[in-house]
């Protein structure tokens, strides 16, 4: 928490400086750079207030180096360190001043008295963490809150346009992508909505020369994702709301938008339209309400006048101006990567031997340090690192019926953060149990949590363990060199933490055990399992809700809410009842046996029960404007772990073409090496997808998506109703999308592999381009006619397979050219072609003069592969 806070100061500190020299910057170029590049150079700086990246710059210091020293106390044989400080947790909760116990089987404990000091009040890292998350929720929440209010008002005070405004915005937006509206209650043209944009006009805009200038600008604020821009510099305000200077850059950023804007929107008109274009900045001048995320036509009417200028001036285009944009972005960026300065003594070589961490858990047994922590229970601590650990204490152990887990930190890092901001740091582990109804609340119920772990069970109670979720390591001049020998002394430190981990499980006698695999089970209660969706007639909330039967099977059963998928963004969440002091398991039996006594009869309906589950959920009064729909079929459940246990190993992904359930007749393969990388891309693509269990075809036909790994296991995606089959080992299951997707999950995987084809792709744009003009040329010299409209196409996911196929078998075996060297195109003729209708692919190679040549070509077996 209190490396949060400074990390968070620092970063407000650098964005703060970045975005001064960039206003001033800004400021002595005027007009020499174009408009845009002033507004996306700001995106430099709220990724400099956001990303905790920086590099430190080396300056030479001609001093002594000091160290810092604890103070040290006997207690019996062992020497322990007293903190100056009272520690504190993850949480930010400052706990009572602690010691080290004896490390030695029957030592007592030795525990500082607690006192009061309000200076270690007022220093609590927890105090100014909770000022600042509130100001954090206030000023998001006013942006949220105010936002919200504008936009029910706008809505509920709009009306349809007239037809002429129709017209010019199917001229402007002829893919329909934008709506329209009329509102009598705002001063000036704007837009809203990022998921649904809206332009809304002001009452008595009946001009067609008005519209369209109204319209093209505020299209070009929704094409450029705008408000998108502008959400994220409200909440990078919001996370420095403490920042004076955050509404200055907020403004800046704004004012910068709208010269874009009307740079892009005005910059190819003729004189007498941008002359039309800056009277209807004039006619419509008007101040919208503060503190909005809208895009609109007059931000503010102080900065009219250089807009105006703007139009009749114009903006640098040309290619002084691109290259004054690069050197300027090349610039701040390097400048915005600076975080402060590292003191180097030169001259000074100081090795450190670190050992290699080749222990096992055999060595703990006879060469460690042991800590009592009551309740039978024994930490120990190898004796190898005993001296770069605390092991400290929140309370003393009693009659030590009941174990006290200590909390371990690195004892440079503790010492060193308590001696500069009496805080300490350093932060190593600390071990926890839970008994069932803890496991079910903590753990569980939250998915797992954040910052813990659970590795071992001993019947009742389970056992975690709780670690950092940021870097602990700190150093008295704040220096934190990876490559220092006091950051790979940490290092070393940390990765003896599994050994502790392991010798805790076999000194005391415990089972391992994984909560995290119980955590990617698909479904928590065994037996029967339907999906209720659950949306509003916008879809702005649309749930799949996955009920069981934890008790009673059957119809007469009780139903209960065990998950939650959120349609609109994807991901499930374990659902269990909060806030209990009984097991999840007694909790539903004392419910069944109500409904067997004839009360609560609505949980044997899911439908009933998952409408009871949303009210306690949301805390709704009513369930107004909701639509709860019991879904057909049999329930996947949470399938992420059973895809991910097959796309985390190694393999190869395909795109194929099955014909008579044979996938070597296939063309158009394409394959990629990348476990690492694929896991979390299949993922990606995949986040959005409720699975039901599904049936296969008899004969597997036409287009699919096969993951293979080298063990054999294999996901294949079908474009065939979007089926999935997953075979792992000998057990084949088959699995269908529970919703009627526009996009199907073979599309997302064959998007997948067109990214991927795209990323590796050797050619440029330029390159393809020139070679489309050669293949035209050639078309046309040899007496073909023109392809049908928009076939003419360069696809990766297929030019690389095909490449690969002229080189190895085709007119390239031999030639000595490389994949580089072969650029595929696709085009789509009609029956008149001089080969007949289809698809034909052609192989052009560098000519003579450096452009291409078309060296082959075919026809495909794929008819729709250029479509």
């Amino acid at each position: 928490m209190t490396g949060f806070l400074l990390t968070l100061l620092r970063l407000s500190l650098l964005g703060s400086v970045l975005g001064v020299v960039l206003m001033g910057v800004l400021h002595l170029l005027g007009r020499r750079i174009s408009r845009a590049a002033g507004y996306y150079l700001w995106l430099l700086v709220l990724l400099r207030l956001c990303v905790p990246v920086w590099v430190d710059l080396p300056i030479l210091a001609y001093q002594d180096m000091a160290t810092v020293t604890g103070t040290m106390v006997m207690t019996g044989q062992n020497t322990v360190t007293l903190p100056a400080q009272p520690p504190t947790d993850q949480g930010g909760q400052t706990t009572p001043p602690a010691q080290p116990v004896t490390p030695a089987s029957g030592g007592e404990a030795v525990t500082a008295a607690p006192t009061v000091d309000w200076r270690d009040v007022l220093n609590a890292p927890a105090l100014w963490f909770g000022l600042w998350a509130i100001g954090f929720v206030l000023s998001l929440g006013r942006y949220g809150r105010s936002y919200r209010r504008f936009a029910r008002l706008v809505r509920r005070e709009s009306h349809a346009p007239g037809r002429l405004a129709l017209e010019v915005l199917q001229e402007l937006d002829p893919g329909g992508k934008i709506a329209l509206a009329v509102c009598p209650a705002i001063p000036c043209p704007m837009a809203l909505g990022l998921l649904r944009p809206t332009v809304f006009l002001p009452e008595g805009v009946e001009d067609r020369g008005r519209l369209e200038d109204i319209l093209r600008h505020e299209l070009t604020h929704l094409r450029r994702r705008d408000l998108l821009y502008k959400w994220c510099a409200a909440v990078v305000t919001s996370l420095h709301w403490f920042n004076p200077l955050m509404p200055v850059f907020r403004r800046e950023m704004a004012r910068r938008c709208e010269l874009a804007c009307d740079e892009a929107a005005a910059g190819n008109l003729s004189p007498e339209a941008r002359r039309r274009y800056g009277e209807t900045l004039l006619s419509l001048a008007a101040d919208p309400p503060k503190g909005l995320v809208v895009t609109t036509l007059c931000e503010e009417k102080e900065h009219l006048k250089e807009r105006l200028v703007d139009l009749v001036k114009g903006t640098k285009r040309g290619p002084a101006a691109l290259c004054l944009t690069l050197c300027l972005t090349v610039l701040l960026g390097s400048c915005s990567m600076i975080g402060g300065a590292a003191m180097v003594t030169p001259g000074l070589e100081e090795e450190t031997e670190v050992p290699s961490s080749t222990s096992n858990v055999d060595d703990l047994f006879t060469d460690a340090a042991l800590y009592d922590l009551g309740g039978g229970l024994t930490l120990a601590i190898p004796t190898d690192i005993v001296e770069d650990t605390m092991v400290l204490f929140e309370e003393d152990l009693g009659d030590g019926s009941e174990p006290v887990f200590p909390r371990v930190y690195h004892r440079s890092s503790y010492e060193a953060a308590i001696e500069d901001f009496d805080a300490p740091m350093g932060f190593l582990f600390s071990f926890f149990r839970y008994d069932q109804v803890g496991y079910e609340q903590n753990y569980l119920a939250v998915h797992g949590g954040t910052g813990q772990t659970i590795f071992a069970r001993d019947g009742e109670w389970y056992y975690g363990m709780a670690y950092p979720t940021d870097v602990q390591f700190y150093t008295a001049d704040g220096d934190q060199d990876t490559d220092s020998a006091d950051y790979r002394r940490w290092e070393y430190v940390c990765s003896r933490i599994p050994d502790i981990q392991a010798d805790f499980i076999v000194r005391n006698g415990l089972t391992p055990y994984d909560g995290g695999a119980e955590l990617n089970q698909p479904f928590l209660w065994e037996g029967k399992h339907r999906y209720v969706e659950v949306h509003s007639a916008d879809y702005a909330v649309s749930l799949t809700l996955l009920l069981s039967q934890p008790v009673t099977q059957g119809s007469g059963g009780i139903w209960c809410v065990e998950g939650s998928f959120e349609n609109n963004y994807g991901g499930w969440g374990r659902e269990l009842p909060y806030g209990i002091q009984v097991t999840a398991a007694e909790y539903y039996a004392d419910l069944q046996a109500q409904v067997d006594q004839g009360h609560r009869p609505g949980l044997l309906d899911p439908v009933q029960a998952a409408m009871d589950w949303y009210r306690e959920k949301y805390d709704a009064e009513t369930l107004d404007g909701l639509t709860f729909t019991l879904m057909e079929g049999a329930p996947a459940g949470d399938l992420w772990s059973t895809i991910g246990q097959v796309a985390g190993q190694a393999g190869t992904l395909e795109s194929l073409f099955y014909l008579d359930g044979d996938p070597g007749s296939s063309e158009g393969r394409l394959a990629f090496h990348n476990p690492e990388f694929l896991s979390g891309e299949v993922r990606w693509y995949l986040q959005t997808f409720v699975w039901m269990e599904g049936q296969g075809p008899e004969t597997i036909e036409g287009e699919a998506v096969r993951y293979q790994t080298e063990s054999g296991d294999e996901l294949l995606f079908l474009e065939e109703d979007g089926l999935l089959r997953i075979t792992i080992g000998d057990a084949v299951s088959w699995y269908r999308p529970a919703y009627a997707y526009q996009v199907s999950p073979y599309d997302k995987m064959l998007d997948c592999c067109a990214a991927l084809a795209q990323e590796e792709d050797p050619f440029t744009w330029e390159q393809t381009d020139a070679g489309m003009d050669a293949l035209s040329a050639w078309l046309e010299a040899e007496g073909w006619k023109a392809p049908t409209e928009g076939t003419l196409q360069y696809l990766p996911l297929y030019a690389r397979y095909h490449a690969q196929t002229y080189l190895e078998n085709g007119r390239g075996q031999g030639s000595g050219l490389d994949r580089a060297d072969v650029l595929v195109l696709f085009a789509a003729f009609s029956a008149d072609a001089p080969q007949g209708e289809g698809t034909y692919v052609f192989w052009l190679i560098p000519d003579a003069s450096g452009g291409w040549q078309v060296d082959d070509w075919g026809q495909t077996t794929f008819p729709d592969l250029a479509g």
